[in-house]
């Protein structure tokens, strides 16, 4: 079969509910396929439930992908191998047996939390937020921690901590950030799904680098991973996944999703199929303060709108509803990021904020926080 826009689309399709999501919508070459790396979770999912395969088998073979694969790519700061063999054993839900990695700026209880920084070695979370609850609590068997940058708050994932994370596609290019461990070991076919989350394109910048799947919620939809650390009026952060098809997207955010009431929004519920309601849809290929994308980028953009015309939704071009100045605004929000981070540091320790503790772009982005100073 050919790759088209179209069939990639319709190849997605998501079965009626979770338990039941893997018969109804397996893709033929999914079928054929006996390399469990190329499967993707909604997949894996149902051949565990069917008995074709156990989960101990799954994420048996995504470990010694992990062990392999890694060697090339540096995706891995934490490795709890040997938990995941224990737990696959008793793993239940509706992913139940399906390897994954949480990315490392969220605790696991009991397993080392390094938020991609040097200043907290030896540190482990006591117990975990309600986000990875919810996540773990798919059945899902975590085989360690992603990497991230310090704080994840850059879009390239290099660290000094841990080192470079690279791009499986080319090992030269960036696996783009904050989320590029989990962007990597999901593109290289470690792992079908891993944990991600997004503040200023944490998600989307790394699926857009390793060409994955990646979807940033409106805010409020999933459960805030650490409500003692938002900073600021909002929470710009949300959580999700990174992943290689649209119906594992579309499952795991109805999986996590706040019921309506607890989250104001609409109820998301599980997208099975391209809905009947015709959608108004606005496009631009200009960012902020008017900025010009690479040729390439704007027309991946222009692409995807055509795609959304020919299905025959309204398409239009846009200008952005956006004041000048957000960008410094949001610079300023995101210092403020920094200048926390490095607060709670100071409080857990009793030491002076430093350059040696703390890469240099951040120390210096959370002092101009302190200072007043963009």
């Amino acid at each position: 079969m050919s790759v088209t826009r179209r069939n990639l689309i319709e190849s997605g399709a998501i079965g009626a509910s979770l338990l039941a999501m893997g018969a109804a919508c397996s893709r033929p070459d999914q079928q054929a396929s006996n390399d469990l790396a190329s499967l993707d979770g909604v997949e894996t999912a149902a051949r565990i439930r069917s008995g074709e395969l156990s989960a101990a088998e799954a994420v048996k073979a995504a470990i010694s992908r992990a062990k392999r694969i890694d060697r090339q790519i540096n995706a891995i700061v934490t490795k709890t191998f040997d938990q995941a063999r224990q737990d696959a054993g008793a793993a239940a839900g509706p992913w139940a047996g399906v390897p994954t990695f949480v990315k490392d700026l969220d605790d696991v209880t009991g397993v080392s939390t390094a938020f991609g920084s040097r200043a907290f070695p030896g540190y482990k979370g006591e117990e975990q937020t309600p986000l990875i609850d919810a996540f773990l609590g798919l059945g899902v068997v975590s085989l360690g921690k992603s990497a991230t940058p310090e704080f994840g708050l850059s879009a390239t994932t290099e660290p000094v901590s841990s080192g470079k994370t690279r791009n499986p596609w080319n090992t030269d290019y960036s696996a783009g950030g904050s989320s590029g461990g989990a962007a990597a070991l999901v593109a290289s076919g470690v792992v079908p799904i891993a944990h991600a989350s997004d503040g200023g394109g944490s998600i989307r910048i790394p699926a857009s680098c390793c060409g994955n799947v990646g979807l940033k919620v409106s805010r409020g939809r999933n459960p805030i991973a650490r409500p003692d650390t938002v900073v600021g009026p909002i929470s710009l952060s949300v959580h999700g996944v990174q992943t290689r098809t649209v119906r594992d997207t579309a499952a795991v955010s109805a999986a996590l999703a706040l019921r309506e009431g607890k989250s104001g929004l609409s109820p998301l519920g599980l997208i099975s199929a391209p809905g009947e309601r015709r959608l108004r849809i606005g496009v631009t290929t200009k960012g902020l303060g008017g900025a010009v994308p690479d040729k390439q980028v704007a027309d991946a953009t222009l692409s995807v709108a055509e795609l959304c015309s020919e299905l025959g939704h309204e398409v239009e071009p846009v200008d952005l509803p956006i004041e000048d100045g957000l960008d410094q605004d949001f610079g300023l929000y995101w210092a403020a990021f920094a200048h926390n981070a490095v607060k709670i540091w100071e409080e857990a320790t009793g030491l002076p904020r430093n350059g040696l503790a703390f890469e240099p772009f951040h120390a210096r982005a959370g002092a101009s926080f302190r200072s007043g100073t963009r």
